[in-house]
């Protein structure tokens, strides 16, 4: 499908495929979304019209609350006096850029995903211990 257009015709399966937010857009009358739809709507009547499903990878590792806070919570009390001022060095490159938080995950999943991930389910297990008492 091409993003620039909001929606794809699929000619073997008779359907007008369209993206959420052209959906979104053709809401509102009188807008140029609106109008192509009503000129999709007229030049194919007997075309269903679909949502695009949004595609979801299922293998996906997800390191949910994994702030810049809790980055450096962990560094604080894992890592030595060195490696904490690495990782401010880091912060001050980042602050006041585009996408700081991705850079500094990427940079904090190479040089730590291991250990961070030890150290969660370590957590979990505990926190599962406990509740289980």
């Amino acid at each position: 499908m091409n993003n620039t257009k909001g929606y794809a015709i699929n000619f073997v399966t008779r359907e007008i495929i369209i993206t959420k937010r052209f959906s979104k857009a053709a809401g509102v009358i009188d807008s140029d979304a609106y109008k192509t739809m009503l000129a999709l709507r007229k030049d194919f009547p007997d075309f269903k019209i679909t949502i695009k499903p949004i595609e979801k990878k299922e293998n996906k590792v997800t390191y949910k609350g994994l702030s810049i806070e809790e980055m450096k919570r962990f560094i604080t009390a894992n890592r030595d006096k060195e490696e904490q001022e690495l990782f401010e060095k880091i912060l001050k490159l980042q602050e006041g850029k585009k996408g700081k938080y991705a850079t500094v995950k990427k940079w904090f999943l190479d040089k730590y995903k291991n250990i961070y991930t030890t150290e969660l389910e370590e957590l979990s297990k505990e926190t599962a211990t406990k509740e289980a008492a």
